[in-house]
């Protein structure tokens, strides 16, 4: 769900729940009122049963005209109260009740106004009073019956009422406790839901501001809180995957920058290859390491430089293109990585003893579309993508520095032949100079002979 869903569901929760309560309210409020009607009417019925007994009773003390018709009105307003009584509550037991009795009472006040002395004997007379003196009691029975069944309507009226009241304070109490609990499980969901994407986030961001850029979190859900909360994780992601990456370029030119440190200088060729394998050794942490330079005639390769190797099984000669791991690298100028090595392949060795690696790299050197010559790394552990990268970036640097040693000793060699050469031509020279000197002496002896033999014949001609 939404949040917008659920902010507009908490919304109109309340609202809801609020129309509940004012229905329960307002039924609890009906019924109250209904109960009230009925306990005044009640406490009416009982009350005009009182003065209806009382009325009953004066006219069986002071008979008369008034009297009856204070009774008759009485006995009338007490039979419309309980008629209008029998409509609210139809079927009630106390209806018929009611009923029988009034028709009871109304008979017998009939009888008692009947038997009104009239003239007549005194046994007349006599005999009347004792009707009536029995009407009078039987009405007298049936009043204080009316009054018993007032009296139970009334208690009945309160208990009614009192039930009523009752069920509607419990009626809004569950109402009201209903809502309070609605709200506060809504509150609690909402919370909860909020609560758990933004605690991710939260945690996340220590996480990443500690430059834990791998802290990952599983949220659940696909409210806009979660979208966040996995955005963020995505976005984390991405820059453990950008500085990873930067990390690895750093590593990589710093590396390169060393190497190349490595390799400046004018070093000999077996110095500068042994310095450069000893490095890739260790910035690699590689167990143990060979470089081989492609001989001049380009058709085999000799090593040159070692870090912990020991060579027990290859034979001292130089390797051919295309023969072993190394010849295959310099023939194919690809890079070649093999696992799970026979146990007489390549080993390092210490004063402990030797050590077989799991991995071994053979990469070549490459310059000006040639392979100037191929490295051997073994390691117990495998070959990162980041280490063969930084390998693949400074195989043409150390192409470029083994061709410069190279050429250098060539250059050294031709100086130190063309040298060579100048003092053996000087030394010549100079023995030709020595020659053309005594030569000279010579021929200005020879003319000093000439002359001297030229002016002996002129003078003896």
């Amino acid at each position: 769900m939404l949040i917008r869903t659920r902010l507009w569901v908490i919304a109109v929760l309340p609202l809801v729940l609020m129309l509940l309560v004012w229905l329960v309210c307002w039924a609890t409020a009906h019924r109250t009122q209904a109960a009230s009607g009925s306990l005044d009417m009640a406490l009416r019925i009982r009350q005009g049963g009182y003065e209806l007994d009382i009325l009953t009773r004066e006219c069986q003390l002071n008979p008369g005209g008034r009297t009856f018709t204070q009774w008759r009105r009485r006995f009338d307003s007490l039979v419309v109260l309980v008629n209008e009584w029998s409509g609210q509550h139809a079927g009630s037991a106390f209806v018929d009740l009611f009923r029988n009795e009034t028709e009871a009472l109304e008979r017998l006040f009939t009888e008692f106004i009947d038997l009104a002395p009239k003239a007549g004997s005194s046994s007349q007379h006599k005999a009347r009073d004792v009707l009536r003196a029995n009407l009078s009691s039987q009405m007298c029975s049936r009043s204080q019956e009316i009054v018993g069944l007032g009296s139970r309507l009334a208690q009945q009226s309160q208990a009614e009422a009192a039930r009523t009241t009752r069920s509607g304070y419990w009626a809004v109490s569950g109402v009201v406790l209903l809502f309070g609990v609605v709200l506060f499980a809504a509150a609690r969901f909402l919370g909860t839901r909020i609560e758990g994407p933004l605690g991710a986030l939260s945690e996340g961001a220590q996480e990443i501001g500690r430059g834990k850029l791998r802290f990952r979190q599983d949220i659940k859900g696909n409210d806009e809180l979660a979208r966040l909360a996995r955005a963020f994780g995505d976005m984390a992601e991405n820059l453990r995957g950008a500085r990873d990456q930067t990390d690895a370029q750093n590593w990589i030119s710093r590396s390169r920058t060393e190497l190349d440190e490595c390799m400046r200088g004018e070093k000999d060729v077996s110095t500068l290859c042994q310095d450069v394998i000893a490095f890739l050794a260790e910035r690699l942490h590689a167990q143990v390491g060979t470089i081989l330079l492609v001989t001049e005639d380009r058709k085999q390769l000799t090593l040159v430089g070692s870090y912990a190797y020991t060579d027990r099984k290859r034979s001292p000669g130089p390797l051919a293109f295309g023969e072993g791991l190394a010849g295959q690298a310099a023939q194919s100028g690809k890079r070649i990585v093999v696992t799970d090595l026979p146990e007489d392949c390549i080993t390092a060795t210490s004063s402990t003893g030797e050590v077989r690696p799991r991995q071994l790299l053979c990469f070549p050197l490459p310059y000006e579309g040639e392979v100037k010559g191929v490295v051997e790394l073994g390691s117990l552990d495998p070959f990162t993508e980041q280490e063969l990268a930084f390998l693949d970036a400074v195989g043409a640097s150390m192409a470029i520095a083994i061709h410069s040693a190279q050429s250098r000793e060539r250059l050294k060699s031709v100086l130190e032949r063309s040298q060579a050469l100048t003092e053996e031509l000087q030394t010549q020279q100079e023995e030709m100079e020595a020659t053309n000197e005594e030569l000279r002496e010579k021929t200005a002896e020879l003319e000093a002979q000439q002359d001297a033999l030229n002016g002996q014949a002129r003078r003896d001609g």
